[in-house]
């Protein structure tokens, strides 16, 4: 089967939580063929061995399996992983083992990345990208651009400018949805606290399930 998209982690989850327009969006692109790293997949089931309660869990994975094929991890992958991860250490950039692992396997079939976590792939040259902060505004999501952009971004150069009184429309958007990043660190992680994503959805609603 002809591969397009390679499904990462975060989106998986998300799957499995039953978020809607990630369902939704990966449904639409069924028919181009669509499938998870097998770094992501052991993530998933690591995800399973450590929940509440492991044999559901499993089923819902199990579910989200027979809707997604298989690409492998070749030796042509650990190749560019290989350069790619020299050319990163040269430059004095980072990026995390699994998440280049997941690039490369990207690179090499020539698919696009369906992940909210652009930050984790931005130093990854050649990588396509879909999802994110504008994932959520159907207008502009495949722009193909994969630059990180968000919300907090565009209140960095206040700090820089003495001028922190402008930055008080982010922090009340933050405070706001708190009740929210409670929720989603309660449900979906299984922990104290709160979870604040870079990428979230304007309508807030949908996203936080």
């Amino acid at each position: 089967m002809t591969l397009a998209y390679l499904v990462d982690t975060d989106w998986a989850v998300h799957w499995l939580h039953s978020n809607q327009r990630i369902r939704q969006r990966m449904e639409e692109l069924r028919g181009q063929g669509l499938a998870p790293s097998p770094l992501s997949l052991a993530e998933l089931w690591e995800g399973v061995h450590c929940s509440r309660d492991p044999l559901q869990s499993e089923r819902g994975l199990r579910d989200f399996l027979r809707h997604v094929s298989f690409v492998p991890i070749e030796e042509e992958t650990c190749k560019l992983f290989g350069m790619e991860r020299g050319r990163l250490r040269a430059e004095g950039k980072r990026v995390a083992d699994f998440d280049l692992m997941i690039g490369m396997t990207a690179r090499q079939h020539d698919l696009t990345l369906l992940t909210n976590n652009r930050r984790h792939f931005e130093h990854i040259e050649g990588l396509r990208i879909e999802g994110g902060f504008w994932f959520w505004n159907h207008d502009v999501r495949r722009w193909g651009h994969y630059y990180h952009w968000d919300v907090q971004q565009q209140y960095w150069p206040v700090h820089a400018c003495n001028h922190a009184e402008l930055a008080h429309p982010y922090l009340d958007y933050r405070f706001r949805t708190l009740p929210m990043a409670e929720k989603h660190a309660r449900e979906v992680h299984h922990r104290g606290g709160a979870f604040y994503i870079a990428s979230v959805d304007l309508s807030r609603k949908a996203h936080f399930r």
